[in-house]
C-alpha cells in the first residue's frame, strides 16, 4: 500500500463477526464498499489475492477486507459516520484497522456508544497520521 501524490494515508480494513458464515461476511462488506465508494475523499476496494494452482484463474477476494485510500483527514470523519450505522445494527461485528506501517486500531459494536463516536474519530485520525511518518 504505497502512498502517491495527493493521498493522506492508506489501511486496510477487516471485518469480522463470530455469529456470521463466510457468505453473510462478504455480503456485508460488499455493502459496505458500496456506501464507501459514495465518500468522496475516500477510495476503497475489495483486497483479493491470486489465484491458487487448484482455483480458477484471476484474483480471489479476501473474505470481508477492503483497503481504504484517504484523501483527507476528512475521509476519517465520514467513514466513521457510515461504519456507526453498521455497528449500531450489529452489536457483535468488529472493525479492525490496520495502517499502511503496521498500526492498528479495533471498533467492537459491543463497545460503540453514541458518546464514544468522537473518541473513535480521534483514535482512526491519529492512527492515519502516524502511518504517514
Amino acid at each position: 500500500m504505497a502512498q502517491t501524490d495527493g493521498e493522506f494515508a492508506q489501511a486496510r480494513l477487516i471485518l469480522s463477526d463470530n455469529h456470521l458464515h463466510d457468505q453473510a461476511l462478504e455480503t456485508l462488506a460488499q455493502d459496505l464498499l458500496h456506501d464507501l465508494r459514495g465518500i468522496d475523499a475516500l477510495k476503497a476496494v475489495r483486497v483479493s489475492r491470486s489465484a491458487a494452482f487448484d482455483e480458477r484463474a484471476g484474483d480471489v477476494g479476501l473474505v470481508g477486507q477492503l483497503a481504504l485510500t484517504f484523501m483527507s483527514a476528512g475521509a476519517a470523519t465520514a467513514l466513521i459516520g457510515c461504519l456507526k450505522a453498521y455497528l449500531e445494527r450489529d452489536r457483535t461485528l468488529r472493525l479492525r484497522f490496520k495502517s499502511s506501517n503496521g498500526l492498528e486500531l479495533e471498533l467492537e459494536g459491543k463497545d460503540f456508544e453514541p458518546d464514544t463516536v468522537g473518541k473513535a474519530l480521534r483514535s482512526l485520525e491519529r492512527l492515519l497520521l502516524e502511518s504517514r511518518s
